[in-house]
């Protein structure tokens, strides 16, 4: 970013002096550090003097206090935070807004799944009965039974897909750019989605199970 939004830098050839790694950094971000005459040549020599984020390293016999103090006297309209204040502003912001979402959804999504779970038993057993074993264990290796656990692990594996992926792109833009950036629409598409699927496996199993208890002759 050279002052114009998103754009393409110039060509330019400059020295790697080392790979550092950035705490505050997504994992998808590429980040370089420069000095702020290697950034004005970066972008062309447009005289770009200005910088958004100044990050200082300090020993740990300095008094950080001090220093904000001092900083602030000199140019008090630089807002100063320290690491733990950093830490601090994301645990309260970001990650509080992470645990209350996932404690809602996680909640929700296990209530349905055990919903989902039960009623594919019960159905696919009235289905596919086994009455002539005389084993019990020998029931879960049954025609019935194996196709409870398969239904049970597709069933599982399309919650998890309808769920996780708009749930990261949610909480990556909210920690990120705000709530203003925030778009609640996948979100909202793979939660009906995952309710679509756990009403199905409730309803489908349970009605065909009944309908065949319903047809035995007792």
């Amino acid at each position: 970013n050279c002052g114009m939004g998103v754009s393409a830098a110039p060509p330019a050839t400059l020295p790697v002096a080392g790979v550092a790694d950035f705490e505050f950094d997504d994992e998808n971000d590429l980040t370089v550090a420069a000095t702020l005459e290697d950034l004005d040549y970066a972008c062309g020599g447009a005289g770009a003097d200005v910088a958004d984020q100044i990050m200082l390293a300090t020993t740990d016999d300095v008094d950080h206090g001090a220093i904000r103090s001092a900083v602030e006297r000199i140019r008090p309209e630089l807002e100063l935070f320290t690491n733990d204040q950093l830490v601090g502003q994301l645990q309260q912001g970001g990650l509080s807004y992470f645990r209350q979402i996932s404690l809602v959804l996680t909640t929700v999504t296990m209530i349905g799944i055990t919903f989902a779970l039960t009623a594919l038993a019960l159905g696919l057993g009235a289905l596919y009965p086994n009455y002539d074993t005389e084993n019990v264990a020998e029931i879960p290796t049954s025609f019935g039974g194996l196709l409870f656990m398969m239904s049970a692990v597709t069933y599982l594996a399309g919650v998890v897909v309808l769920e996780a992926w708009p749930v990261y792109l949610f909480l990556q833009s909210r920690m990120q750019g705000g709530e203003a950036q925030v778009s609640m629409t996948p979100l909202i598409l793979g939660v009906s989605g995952a309710a679509l699927l756990t009403g199905l496996a409730v309803f489908v199993p349970l009605n065909a199970g009944v309908k065949r208890v319903r047809s035995i002759d007792f």
